[in-house]
């Protein structure tokens, strides 16, 4: 996100006889990162691509200009392009796309009354149970990533392996329901001296473990640490279905649903379904924070957020983009995007895309009544 010093660097790098093609692309990049979007996409029609890398650089900035171009069928044919060369690629034709939401439905399937009856009883640890954030990816995990940052008691911790290397140990979904003391305590030690590793910053003694997809961890933090508290970031589901299909990630066992429309969706189902069974079975201490509802009234609904929490006020929650300017990385595809002011432009995006979007709207639109959209 620092333009200028990128810009120089595209200006010493054009200067130094550096290959127009690259440039091509690079220019259009900055041009849209600075709002010309009208020139960076004439730019980024004329790039030439000899590279898969440069094919999909291409193909995104195509789809991120046309769509802000109200171009929704020139954007969404630009990410179907883009899609198709990530998963071309072997690393991502060994991700079977449907995986993960296989793995969801099971875990919703074995979490039943009767099991819960026969778990185990643990104790509740006396160390301060971490805070969870979570949602669907692009429900604006990042946005209220950032601006919790700006609490002087918060330390928020992006994507890191605590709960990773506690599965690990675990050795299996199986083993929750069998759990001792001894085990948990084990287990918890794991997730403390990884948390030690990320050095939180000092004096910032609430620690907000963030990662969208640790609803699949719902049942293993509750029963390690009972008395969790869950930020669950919520979006209309059209939107965030869009958004994950027309985002850049790196594709993995959870984003590899995310190369085609379809499987995006049937993954929010199930995630969904999980979350929500979870929510109705276990007593988690759950609040749940709109993102339509944080761009057009973010003091409002961050105070709220702080009662949650039971933190004192603090403006600086408010400040997110000076919070973003000083985070040294952001670790999703959100960077560039927690810098800019708040905006609606994306609430309501989908309605842009319906004809794209028909063949999924049924199972979203169910999600969207239950969620009051």
């Amino acid at each position: 996100s620092r333009l200028d010093e990128a810009e120089a660097v595209a200006g010493a790098a054009a200067h130094a006889g550096a290959e127009a093609g690259g440039l091509l692309l690079l220019n259009a990049t900055l041009k849209r990162r600075r709002g010309d979007v009208a020139a960076a996409l004439a730019l980024a029609e004329r790039a030439p691509t000899p590279t898969r890398i440069a094919k999909m650089t291409r193909a995104e900035l195509i789809a991120q200009c046309a769509d802000r171009l109200d171009d929704a069928p020139r954007a969404f044919a630009a990410m179907v392009e883009m899609n198709a060369i990530k998963a071309a690629a072997p690393d991502a034709q060994s991700y079977d796309r449907a995986a993960f939401a296989a793995k969801l439905d099971r875990s919703r399937a074995q979490l039943t009354p009767a099991w819960v009856r026969g778990w185990t009883p643990l104790c509740v640890d006396k160390r301060q149970a971490p805070v969870f954030l979570l949602g669907f990816p692009r429900s604006g995990t990042t946005l209220l990533d950032t601006m919790l940052r700006g609490h002087p008691r918060i330390a928020v911790l992006e994507e890191l392996p605590m709960l990773e290397r506690v599965n690990a140990a675990l050795g299996g979904p199986e083993r929750v329901a069998r759990l001792n003391e001894i085990q948990a305590a084990h287990l918890r030690e794991v997730y403390f001296s990884t948390l030690a590793e990320q050095r939180p910053p000092p004096g910032r003694d609430i620690v907000i473990d963030k990662l969208p997809f640790h609803i699949a961890d719902t049942v293993l933090i509750h029963r390690l640490f009972p008395n969790a508290r869950f930020i669950f970031a919520l979006r209309h589901p059209c939107d965030a279905v869009l958004s994950c299909f027309m985002q850049n990630f790196q594709v993995n066992f959870g984003m590899a649903a995310f190369l085609d429309i379809e499987h995006a969706a049937k993954l929010y189902d199930s995630a969904m379904a999980y979350w929500t069974h979870c929510t109705e079975l276990l007593p988690l201490n759950t609040y749940t924070l709109r993102y339509e509802s944080l761009i057009t009234d973010a003091e409002g609904e961050m105070r709220a957020l702080m009662e949650f929490l039971k933190l004192d006020w603090d403006e600086g929650v408010l400040a997110h983009q000076q919070n973003a300017a000083g985070r040294t990385r952001v670790r999703t595809p959100s960077y560039w995007q927690v810098t800019e002011k708040l905006y609606t432009r994306a609430s309501g995006r989908w309605l842009r895309y319906r004809a794209q979007l028909a063949p999924v709207l049924p199972m979203l639109e169910r999600w969207a009544a239950r969620f009051g959209y």
